[in-house]
């Protein structure tokens, strides 16, 4: 196994913004932690996205809009360990060598309700 390291880190403000698409909020999050960690989206080989709230295809949104490159999405439905749980699946794609690098994030849109 190699060893491996995080590159860089990125989120948004938490909070139910209804306005804001979760493809929009994704993206933000994402370009944060590339910015972070000096490195293009181009760049990024794979991405592993979770999300809480039954949807199938988050990844692909954030994915298309950041610009689509070509690359494997996997989405995790994992309810509130999906981010972990993408960490970990990242951290074996490069500590295995099937990448070099690897993209994980989670991101949701709350539903209505109690805040």
């Amino acid at each position: 196994m190699r060893d491996v390291i995080v590159l860089g880190v990125g989120m948004t403000n938490f909070g139910r913004f209804p306005e804001r698409p979760v493809a929009k909020i994704g993206a933000e999050a994402m370009l944060a932690a590339l910015n972070d960690a000096g490195i293009a989206w181009k760049d990024v080989p794979v991405l592993y996205c979770a999300h809480a709230m039954g949807r199938t295809v988050d990844g692909e949104l954030v994915e298309a809009e950041l610009g689509h490159t070509g690359i494997p999405v996997f989405n995790v439905s994992n309810a509130c360990a999906g981010g972990g749980t993408c960490a970990l699946l990242a951290y074996q794609a490069v500590a295995t060598g099937l990448y070099d690098l690897a993209g994980a994030m989670g991101v949701d849109q709350a539903p209505p309700g109690p805040a």
